[in-house]
């Protein structure tokens, strides 16, 4: 429901501080997007980790050149999917608890189903095609934050993806994800590759990240490969707070 509120309120000439995820569809995100600039008001997405003094400084630290200019990067959620409660709807509908008041506007615009207790409201909802973007959605505006803000990064010029099979309405239990970005002033190349692992243990392969078997990585974080090495590298544990064990 972000954009169908968003959206009118801009038309009003209301400036719009939205919570993520922003949108529903690139769509809309578009839509949000140009609105903005038709109306000429101020917007922001809700993010506030992107404060935090950990995110700030992984990001001056690739700015200062401490790995040097980066070559690719790979980032991860491998979180359980403690919100996927049921591979299809269920079947039958229970009371609408009176916390909730009105069932048809917590839906909005999306399609009309019965209430189930827990299955949607009030955190579930993320298992749902309906309501949501899947975990790439739900923690890809956090996890990647910081990598865009360290690199400068714009749209991709390719994205190439793989999933577990994708439900009749719920989100897949794990995806890979590559983007090819055009380089910046902060990449070695003209092009920038970068993929996004998600799903239960669904971490970026070791191999991949130069790192020796055994390596313990976060349950989610991002490790960005540089000219002069990664932040995981013995010789650089300075600049550990880059690969994410409590940063990205």
């Amino acid at each position: 429901m972000h954009a169908p509120v968003s959206l009118p309120a801009m038309q009003l000439g209301k400036h719009v501080h939205c919570q993520k995820p922003l949108t529903h569809t690139l769509f809309e995100a578009r839509q949000m997007q140009l609105a903005a600039k038709k109306y000429g008001v101020v917007t922001q997405m809700g993010n506030q980790i992107q404060s935090h003094e950990a995110y700030r400084t992984a990001v001056k630290l690739v700015h200062d050149g401490v790995i040097g200019k980066i070559k690719e990067v790979h980032s991860w959620q491998a979180g359980a999917l403690g919100w996927l409660l049921t591979d299809d709807r269920p079947a039958g509908m229970d009371p609408v608890p009176s916390t909730l008041n009105n069932w048809d506007e917590w839906l909005g615009v999306a399609p009309e189903r019965p209430y189930k207790e827990r299955v949607y409201h009030p955190f579930n909802w993320r298992a749902w095609q309906d309501f949501s973007n899947g975990q790439l959605g739900d923690f890809g505006c956090h996890i990647l934050d910081p990598v865009f803000m360290a690199i400068g990064l714009t749209s991709p010029n390719t994205v190439r993806a793989e999933s577990s099979p994708l439900g009749k309405e719920v989100w897949y239990k794990w995806s890979v994800v590559n983007y090819e970005f055009p380089g910046t002033e902060r990449t070695v190349g003209k092009t920038l590759s970068l993929t996004w692992y998600d799903g239960q243990g669904k971490v970026a392969p070791l191999d991949k990240l130069g790192l020796k078997a055994g390596t313990k990585l976060p349950q989610s974080g991002s490790l960005l490969i540089g000219e002069k090495g990664s932040p995981l590298d013995p010789a650089r544990r300075h600049a550990k707070a880059v690969a994410g064990s409590a940063i990205f």
